[in-house]
């Protein structure tokens, strides 16, 4: 990044930050949904829970799946996924992408030139950073925020539509995809006859966790060792969080950081009221030089709702968070059942967890992830339209 673009985006974020300071109220974010569209030039994917695009680390990510059958026949591409060899390569006659999908992750081309960007493997299906699709293949990618859910979409010289024709023919099609997808995730009802009941004092049924509940677990990062194991984990249980880390973290951790990107988890800026803006200038360059990403996710030391007011205005986004377990952590199993009953009594669809310091969690994470594991949550990195 030159000096000019540091000192442009810097002086925009300190005028942001002054035309705060007279705010009072917090400005709220727009609900989000983790519904996207995948558009392959001009065919609108099913959509499909298991091959839903997502963000992850500020970037998106798309599904083996847009090489398969039709879809990889128009863009001139194929992928082979091995999850013997757990590799994954995209290819044409001339390029070819190869991801190594154990250990570091590594990520190379056929020319020889290494890649900070890596894959993710959730359930039978491998996901790619789009935007590296996009480049090393010479596609054109773009992200469109659209009723009733964003569209990503990916083209070549194949495409016939622009973007603005193709939404106006496609508005009818893709409406229905999502009334019909959500459809599908509702519970079914139950068909067995209802029994009166005969006891005195029936018993209370256990808490159960709304059915697609998503948590979103946040830690501080404190020392490299604990939050490695805190990664070890959540990778072994194939889950995602979210890790603050402080500009002094991201100088001295940068094997940590790297580990955190390409494990798919989320990079937050842990920062304060001295000079928010320096802070924030120094991190994004910090994390840009240890794993090539970026990310507009902030958590305040301590709640500032001019300070809030200003990054959301500078286009940042302030991590909050609906239970703060901070001063109850994960330091045993009996810590985690508590925090398990207690997000078990919570219908919320989108419940943000602070956990706290990194090293006091790494006793009771795996019981807590095994319980939502059995109630169907989905423990994932927390999202900046979250």
């Amino acid at each position: 990044m030159s000096r000019f673009r540091k000192l442009r985006r810097a002086g925009a974020l300190v005028c942001a930050l002054a035309m705060a300071l007279s705010l009072s109220v917090f400005p709220g974010r727009a609900a989000a949904t983790d519904v996207f569209f995948t558009v392959i030039n001009d065919d609108p994917m099913e959509l499909s829970q298991e091959t839903m695009p997502f963000w992850s680390g500020g970037r998106l990510y798309v599904s083996n799946a847009i090489f398969d059958g039709s879809y990889g026949d128009a863009l001139g591409i194929t992928c082979s996924y091995s999850t013997i060899k757990q590799t994954a390569v995209i290819y044409t006659i001339r390029v070819a992408l190869f991801f190594e999908l154990s250990g570091a992750g590594a990520a190379y081309d056929n020319q020889g030139r290494i890649y900070s960007e890596r894959a993710i493997v959730r359930g039978s299906y491998v996901f790619f950073p789009v935007d590296l699709i996009a480049d090393v293949f010479d596609l054109t990618f773009t992200y469109l925020r659209v009723d009733p859910a964003p569209v990503i979409r990916l083209k070549n010289s194949s495409a016939r539509l622009s973007d603005t024709v193709f939404l106006d023919a496609a508005s009818g099609l893709m409406n229905e995809r999502y009334r019909t997808y959500l459809a599908s995730l509702a519970p079914a009802p139950s068909t067995e006859p209802e029994t009166p009941d005969t006891s005195e004092e029936p018993e209370t049924p256990p808490p159960t966790v709304y059915g697609g509940q998503r948590v979103y677990l946040i830690f501080t990062v404190t020392d490299t060792e604990s939050a490695q194991r805190l990664l070890a984990t959540l990778n072994a249980a194939g889950k995602q969080a979210a890790f603050l880390f402080s500009e002094e973290q991201l100088q001295s951790g940068r094997d940590l950081v790297r580990a955190v990107v390409g494990g798919g988890h989320a990079v937050g800026f842990l920062v304060d009221d001295r000079d928010a803006a320096g802070q924030l200038e120094r991190c994004g360059d910090l994390l840009w030089e240890a794993a090539r990403a970026s990310t507009r996710l902030v958590w305040l030391e301590e709640s500032q709702s001019a300070l809030a007011a200003g990054l959301e205005e500078a286009g940042y986004c302030v991590m909050d968070c609906r239970l703060d377990y901070s001063g109850a952590p994960l330091t045993s199993a009996s810590r985690a059942s508590t925090l398990y009953a207690r997000i078990s009594s919570l219908n919320i669809s989108d419940l943000p967890v602070f956990l706290g310091q990194d090293r006091e969690n790494t006793a009771g994470l795996s019981r807590l992830l095994t319980s939502l594991d059995s109630s169907d949550c989905r423990v994932i990195a927390y999202r900046e339209t979250l």
